[in-house]
Formats: structure tokens, C-alpha cells, sequence
């Protein structure tokens, strides 16, 4: 999703505080209606994550998710958000693990997909000003203040993990090239991000919701685990496995690739989500 080009501050800024409080009590009034309250509803859908390659490191106990994401938007400041257990350890770190798996089990699959659209090289991004929101609440307001907003879908698909009893974690992120429009987005690289939290089974990421601009997501994942595994993944078709070395420690990995559709998809006879103008 993108925001506002820079956040505002003093005055205005405690303004918009006042302004985001009184639209997200109203909003909650209603039950989050979006005809009831049409200032929470994003403008313009304006970012997705068109590629994706992770490595779930999973040890019997414990659970680590390490990601590279390729990101398409318009506009030149956005945020990422998805569900996370409240217990989760977020980093940014930096690691030699994905590159070293692509050595040993084939390079160049997120490059090569790459190459088949018209999308530029990838910038650089760093993702900061992390936010953990544990409620609907917190999310819309959030959004509100940051000179952003919601979509109805998204809202729906975050509610439903705050009621599992997840959080929602989200970063920022920034590019000074600016995405003009859905036929020349801006194209991002967001690296070495880490994520961990206890498990004794291995939890799948859930595909990334649609933002507008394409509506499938290239995927690359590895499945490490100490001993031999057979486990299959929900959406993706085995590439290769092998046995590596990580940590100290030699891992059995499963590669899984594939294109798959994102969450949140509109209906071919539906437009695109929108707001009041």
C-alpha cells in the first residue's frame, strides 16, 4: 500500500491524529462499514509483491523464515503488512543462506522471471519503522494517519487473523524513484528479512494479497528441516531437494516453485476495489 510522499509533522501532524480518531471511532460505530465511513477506504490500490524467494528453517522446535520480496508500486513510500504469532521475532538480517541455496540447487529463478516481464531491474529498499497492530483499530488507525487507508478485502483478511490471535506487522519502506503509473511502477528488492517463533509443525506464509498491479506472485521456497522430509507445500510444485549445510548444521531442503494467484482477487466481471473520490 502506498502512503503519503512524507510524513507531516507539529500542528498538522496532531491534527491528522484528532482528524484519524474520529473517523476510526465512527468507523467502529459501524462495524467498519466503508459506505459508513468512506474516508478509511484506500484511493488507489498501488503496490504488490510480484516475486518472492524464502527458506523456512524448521528444527523440530522451532520455526525461522528468512525472505527476499520483489515489490512493484506507484508512488515512492509504501508499507508492508502481514500476520505474524504474537510471539514472533522480527529482524532484518543479514544472511548468506538464500544466496547459497540457489548455488547448490540452480540460480537465477526470481532473475529469470524477471526478465520475462516488462518490469525494471530492481531497487534496493530497507525496510524500517517496524509496527506490530493488535487490533482492527490499531491497524485503521495506522493507515489514517500515515495518509493511507484500507480496502475491504485486506480489512477482512486481517480480521481474521486477530482472531486467531495473531498480530499484524507491518514495515516501511521507501525509493527515491517514483512510480508513475500501472505501466511504469517503481520495482523494489526488500532483503534478508527474518522472522521466528516456536512451532513443533511447519506453518506455511499465506500468498500476498492483491494490490492492483499483478495479480499473480513467483514464488521460490525452501523447506529446511534436519532430517528427511516428505512434506508437500499447500500451493507450490517440488523443483529439487538436497542436503546442504547452514549453521553448522547439515539440513535436508526441499525447493518448491511456482506462480500462483494472490488472496483477495476481484471476480472477472467486478472492478477493482475503490474509494469514494
Amino acid at each position: 500500500m502506498a502512503l503519503t510522499s512524507s510524513p507531516v509533522r507539529g500542528p498538522e501532524f496532531a491534527e491528522r491524529v484528532l482528524r484519524a480518531e474520529e473517523i476510526v471511532r465512527k468507523a467502529e460505530e459501524t462495524d467498519w462499514d466503508f459506505e459508513a465511513t468512506p474516508e478509511i477506504f484506500a484511493k488507489e490500490s498501488q503496490a504488490d509483491v510480484i516475486a518472492k524467494e524464502i527458506a523456512i528453517v524448521h528444527d523440530g522446535h522451532r520455526q525461522t523464515i528468512i525472505g527476499n520480496l520483489v515489490i512493484a508500486g506507484i508512488g515512492s513510500r509504501f508499507n508492508l503488512m502481514g500476520p505474524v504469532q504474537p510471539d514472533s521475532e522480527f529482524k532484518i538480517k543479514p544472511t548468506s543462506l538464500l544466496s547459497d541455496l540457489a548455488r547448490q540447487l540452480g540460480e537465477g529463478d526470481v532473475t529469470a522471471f524477471l526478465n520475462r516481464t516488462a518490469y525494471d531491474k530492481p531497487v534496493e529498499v530497507d525496510f524500517h519503522n517496524y509496527t506490530n497492530f493488535y487490533t482492527l483499530r490499531d491497524l485503521v488507525f495506522w493507515h489514517l494517519v500515515q495518509g493511507s487507508g484500507c480496502f475491504p478485502t485486506a480489512l477482512e483478511h486481517m480480521k481474521r487473523h486477530f482472531a486467531l490471535g495473531k498480530v499484524v506487522q507491518n514495515n516501511v519502506y521507501e525509493t527515491p524513484f517514483v512510480g508513475r503509473d500501472r505501466a511504469k511502477p517503481v520495482v523494489m528488492q526488500a532483503r534478508c528479512m527474518s522472522v521466528a517463533h516456536n512451532t513443533r509443525v511447519v506453518e506455511w506464509m499465506d500468498k500476498p494479497l492483491f494490490g492492483g498491479l499483478e495479480q499473480d506472485t513467483f514464488h521460490v521456497e525452501y523447506l529446511l528441516t534436519p532430517g528427511r522430509s516428505r512434506l508437500s507445500h499447500p500451493y507450490l510444485t517440488l523443483a529439487d531437494e538436497a542436503r546442504v549445510e547452514y549453521g553448522g548444521i547439515r539440513w535436508h531442503v526441499r525447493k518448491f516453485t511456482g506462480a500462483t494467484p494472490k488472496e483477495g482477487l476481484r471476480g472477472p466481471a467486478i472492478p477493482p476495489e475503490s474509494g469514494s473520490s
